[in-house]
């Protein structure tokens, strides 16, 4: 008897669980449409939402310097160690500017159903980049851009989906920040390094690194080849569809303007 009643038991404890789970991971999956449409909706919008699934407001800042200010949701931190929960959920929001949604989850049958999604809305790969246990892929589509980030936690061999929605025009902005960046950085360790060329004339030019090429800061000003043969100058416009050789002329023929434009 007590035997039978352990199997009901375990069978009711079973069919408790399976009917539940699908609950929770409702409760803490997103969907694609949903994270695409808090972009439009204001903080308490997305509260109300969260909130009448199971989720818990965290916290939230004021704008930053970087004029974006956040505010962070959760799912079942209390059952996780400190600074850790089932799902994360961040706004970033700023005056005049595109909110941006960050979602982070553990659950690989919500991160598959997201990427189900971006099949289905044929978005396309922009931009991919490896490194640190991490993988960050950029798919845009028509209005908005997808960023999905894998990170590998090798402690405890868990994988985490990091998901951000970007408005298009948003995520331009950034990239092209990112790389006046790395412009500027490039440029920097050009020059504290004095690295400098000189011409046949010993007139001295910097050099500066953008991506894998080297180019000079300024124009040439030279006025000889390097077996030190003299470059014709030329003055007058009418001649130069009769050259068959090499020549050089200031910009509008004015000496003045070698100062800014070198020699042309």
């Amino acid at each position: 008897m007590q035997t039978k009643n352990r199997k009901f038991l375990v069978v009711l404890l079973s069919m408790f669980i399976l009917a539940i789970l699908p609950f929770q991971i409702n409760a803490q999956g997103l969907t694609l449409d949903q994270l695409i449409s808090f972009q439009k909706k204001d903080v308490s919008e997305i509260n109300d939402i969260l909130i009448s699934k199971g989720w818990s407001f965290s916290n939230s800042t004021e704008e930053t310097t970087d004029n974006y200010g956040v505010t962070k949701w959760s799912y079942e931190k209390n059952k996780w160690e400190e600074g850790k929960a089932q799902a994360w959920l961040t706004q970033s929001f700023g005056q005049d500017l595109p909110s941006r949604i960050v979602y982070q989850i553990s659950s690989k049958p919500v991160y598959l159903a997201i990427k189900q999604s971006m099949i289905l809305y044929r978005m396309r790969k922009v931009n991919s980049k490896v490194g640190d246990n991490k993988i960050i892929t950029d798919y845009q589509g028509k209005s908005y851009t997808v960023r999905i980030e894998n990170v590998n936690n090798q402690s405890n061999d868990i994988s985490y989906h990091t998901i951000t929605i970007f408005a298009k025009v948003d995520y331009e902005n950034m990239m092209l920040s990112k790389s006046l960046e790395s412009f500027e950085e490039s440029t920097e360790n050009d020059n504290s390094s004095s690295q400098t060329v000189k011409d046949i004339d010993g007139n001295d030019y910097t050099k500066v690194r953008i991506d894998s090429q080297t180019w000079l800061v300024e124009n040439l000003k030279v006025s000889h080849y390097r077996n030190s043969d003299p470059i014709q100058n030329i003055t007058e416009d009418s001649k130069w569809s009769s050259m068959s050789t090499g020549a050089w002329c200031y910009y509008n023929s004015k000496e003045i303007n070698g100062r800014d434009y070198g020699k042309l």
